[in-house]
This record gives structure tokens, sequence and C-alpha cells, in this order.
């Protein structure tokens, strides 16, 4: 969820190229390995496997898009929900990543 106000240690990440134009998420409160589950990214998996290889694209500076591996679709921030229903980007569906 996109509801916090500050960055505190659940809202941390680490992305990880993986080669091919992907890359894998390790993150969220026990610092497991996040996947696609074709509409939401949940982040609790042992391992990256096939549906924990994203897309980063349209990258701009220290902001980006993530397309799912699963879905292969944007995701977005709704209503403080990230969903993954977008086919295309767009400018608003950015997110943020400090120390790029």
């Amino acid at each position: 969820m996109c509801n916090r106000k500050g960055i505190g240690p659940l809202e941390k990440f680490k992305i990880y190229d993986i080669g091919g134009g992907r890359v894998a998420i390790k993150g969220g409160k026990y610092k497991k390995w996040c996947v696609d589950l074709g509409g939401k990214i949940v982040c609790n998996r042992k391992g990256i496997g096939k549906n924990g290889k994203f897309y980063v694209r349209h990258q701009n500076g220290n902001k980006f898009h993530l397309m799912g591996g699963n879905s292969n679709k944007y995701y977005r921030n709704r209503k403080g929900n990230v969903k993954c229903d977008r086919g295309s980007w767009s400018g608003s569906d950015e997110f943020y990543c400090k120390n790029w």
C-alpha cells in the first residue's frame, strides 16, 4: 500500500538487476522476494521465481515505471494501493527510488 507519510523500514526495498532488462525486488516486513500476482505485488517468497522478474521502464532520474513480470502491465498507485492494470505508462504512475 502507498499510504505512508514517510519512509520507514517497511518502505525500503532493494532492487537487483537480474539481466535481460529485468529486476528482482526484495523488501517489506520480512525482507523476502516480491512477486507479481497479476494485480498486486506481495513480498513473501524465499526465491525470485518466474513471477518475481519485473521490468523497469522509462527511467527518468530517480523515477521509474514498474511492469509486472506475470501480468506484463504497469503498476500504479490507485487510492493508496499499488495496482497492476495499466497497458501503458503514465507520468503520474512513477515510482521514486532513492540512491538509484
